[in-house]
């Protein structure tokens, strides 16, 4: 969030000035607001997020006090987690391995290969027996009613 005093506030932002002022007594956003002259809107919410993620990361305690919450800096540094020396070996094997096409087809005879295997064969149609026609049906003793159409009614 960039103001109109040309400052970002977001977690470096709040983290710097609490480490300048070394505020050990537990402080409430109201105060912290005064003190980075927070306008209401975007620059509050930008502060309360900050405040929010310091306290995720856990460079802030929140402590309840007879005036309701507020918020302690616990002394911690915030580390980032980071990857050993060989877990940042396999993952960039994996990474380098799928960039290269190791993990799938990479020829197009290949693909139309696995698109040819993966494609379903349609189901099987057990051929009818064919129907007997009506000079058959005739042959055999049946009896055929026709009906006249309305053209030839009109004649």
């Amino acid at each position: 969030m960039t103001t109109e005093n040309n400052r970002k506030i977001n977690a470096p932002f709040i983290r710097a000035l609490l480490d300048k002022r070394q505020c050990p007594a537990p402080f409430h956003l109201h105060e912290l607001y005064g003190w980075i002259d927070a306008s209401p809107g975007r620059e509050r919410k930008a502060t309360y997020n900050a405040v929010r993620d310091l306290a995720n990361a856990g460079y802030l305690f929140t402590v309840t006090g007879p005036f309701g919450a507020g918020y302690q800096v616990s002394g911690k540094g915030m580390t980032r987690p980071g990857l050993s020396e060989d877990e940042r070996r396999e993952r960039n094997r994996i990474r380098n391995a799928r960039r290269r096409g190791k993990g799938g087809p990479s020829t197009r005879a290949a693909r139309v290969g696995m698109q040819a295997a993966n494609t379903p064969t349609p189901a099987k149609v057990n051929p009818s027996a064919q129907g007997e026609t009506v000079e058959q049906f005739e042959a055999r003793g049946g009896k055929v009613e026709r009906l006249t159409a309305f053209w030839e009614q009109a004649a």
